[in-house]
């Protein structure tokens, strides 16, 4: 009942989130892809890639969510 209420319960602020969001989210993947491409040329077998590569897809997939109107609990649920 509590996701529901927050479901038809909605502000301005909520609005803006949901519009700020996704460009912050695709922002921090670009970033991250750009750090990627830097650590893998100077040390290739570096396990940071791997973690660097979780944070990229998680970012992206938060910032799809978002702008797919987003905000239920089966859509959080399948970001991780």
């Amino acid at each position: 009942m509590p996701d529901l209420l927050l479901l038809t319960h909605t502000t301005p602020q909520d609005d803006q989130l949901r519009e700020v969001t996704p460009k912050i989210m695709n922002l921090i993947q670009s970033r991250v892809e750009q750090l990627m491409l830097r650590v893998s040329r100077l040390a290739p077998n570096d396990p940071t890639l791997k973690n660097l590569t979780n944070m990229a897809n998680v970012a992206g997939r938060i910032a799809d969510t978002v702008q797919r109107g987003g905000g239920n609990r089966e859509n959080r649920d399948n970001l991780y």
